[in-house]
């Protein structure tokens, strides 16, 4: 089957995030590059997997994976208030909407299934509109510290891209963002244990086909779904079968 050119965009998202395999290691995740590029690339970023015989056991696997009850946290936050901060200074493809967006979805997930007392996204626009200006000079830490947060998950959006298959309706999103879990008193960076930089995460939508009413809004939404959702679950315990992603429907903050 002729699977035609990939838009430019997706071309680069690609090359980004078909290196990269999650693989569960106890509470830690490991990420493996290299080797795996072109296993990962079987799975054919731009088709489904059913339509390549030579990844049936891409499938197999992750069907093995979502049987996997349950799973814990790769780490435990302290049970101190808590600022979600999400920015997307890196991600030319989704705009400040979009970062309060993902922002708020991770805010409710970990509202609704921690014990952890989280900072209203509220707040945070709040203490933000006060002065914009003078706002986005200020780093994590001190916004931190104006919204009296002694800890912050930090979400750093690094790209996004939707792509559509040249001759075809069909089309996905990517997103992929880096997280980190700060500590305010000492400015250290708590999770991941090993890199200041964060964890990098990558998510992708299913093939949806435009003649069923997918656009590249609706499916740039759904990608900010399922990474909101990724990234909570690093921070609480959860069954790998149940679908505990926030709600597309949830609202923006403006």
């Amino acid at each position: 089957m002729p699977l035609g050119k990939i838009s430019d965009s997706m071309s680069e998202m690609t090359r980004q995030t078909t290196g990269i395999l999650f693989r569960q290691d106890k509470n830690l995740a490991r990420i493996i590059y290299g080797p795996i590029r072109p296993l990962l690339a079987c799975a054919a970023f731009m088709l489904p997997v059913s339509m390549f015989t030579g990844c049936a056991a891409v499938g197999v696997a992750a069907s093995m994976v979502d049987d996997m009850t349950p799973r814990k946290a790769q780490y435990t936050p302290a049970e101190i208030a808590t600022l979600v901060l999400c920015e997307n200074y890196q991600a030319q493809g989704l705009s400040q909407i979009d970062a309060d967006q993902v922002g708020r979805m991770v805010w409710d997930q970990m509202s609704s299934r921690t014990k952890i007392p989280m900072i209203s996204p509220d707040t945070l626009v709040e203490a933000r509109d006060i002065d914009r200006a003078a706002f986005s000079k200020l780093t994590v830490l001190q916004i931190a510290k104006q919204v009296k947060a002694r800890q912050v998950i930090y979400i750093d959006l690094q790209s996004s891209a939707t792509g559509v298959a040249t001759g075809s309706d069909l089309m996905k999103a990517v997103v992929a963002a880096n997280v980190k879990l700060i500590d305010v008193d000492t400015g250290r960076v708590v999770f991941p244990p090993d890199s200041e930089e964060g964890l990098p995460l990558a998510t992708e939508t299913p093939m949806r086909r435009a003649a069923d009413g997918a656009t590249r809004d609706s499916l740039r939404t759904e990608a900010m779904t399922m990474l909101s959702g990724q990234i909570s679950r690093l921070f609480h315990d959860y069954k790998a079968g149940e679908d505990d992603r926030p709600s597309v429907t949830d609202q923006p903050l403006r």
